[in-house]
């Protein structure tokens, strides 16, 4: 039997997204563009949203080319000068968008409001419905049943006092 201790640390690696597959170092890539044309192994494209820059595989933004990032659309937002595509967006919120470019599922973030997200995913052309999971789909309708159930008017009670209704 092997021992917890001979595999927890390739199971911590792989979490951190680092796992030692290779027996010969990786080659070196040459510097890459940010508006993905190809100068190394890879293309890259650099993102600046507000001021936070984010990195991405022209492949992973082309799974989907019905959104803004998949799309030539992006092309409008590029900055020739910084070499890099500008969006004057929510970086905290773009992080999920990015997630779901790279995984395929969205989930929505418990601590930002669900109506600035869902105007994030309408900017990026992206429609929740396809692909949220299970998991968000069910935490995001009781969020909207509990604002429904706050914006309802709430029946008046009549108050009795010395038998008469007040």
């Amino acid at each position: 039997m092997v021992s917890v201790a001979g595999w927890l640390p390739f199971v911590r690696a792989s979490a951190a997204g680092w796992i030692p597959v290779a027996r010969h170092p990786i080659e070196q890539s040459e510097s890459i563009s940010g508006s993905g044309q190809r100068t190394g192994s890879e293309e890259r494209v650099r993102l600046n949203v507000s001021g936070q820059r984010f990195e991405a595989f022209s492949r992973t933004l082309a799974r989907f080319p019905d959104t803004l990032l998949g799309s030539d659309e992006r092309d409008y937002f590029y900055d020739e000068a910084r070499d890099e595509y500008f969006f004057d967006r929510n970086p905290a919120i773009f992080r999920r968008v990015l997630s779901y470019y790279r995984s395929g599922r969205l989930h929505y973030p418990r601590d930002e409001c669900v109506a600035e997200f869902n105007e994030e995913l309408a900017f990026f052309g992206i429609r929740a419905a396809d692909a949220l999971p299970e998991c968000c789909a069910v935490s995001t309708m009781l969020h909207y049943t509990s604002i429904l159930n706050l914006t309802k008017p709430r029946p008046h009670k009549a108050h009795i006092v010395g038998g008469r209704q007040i």
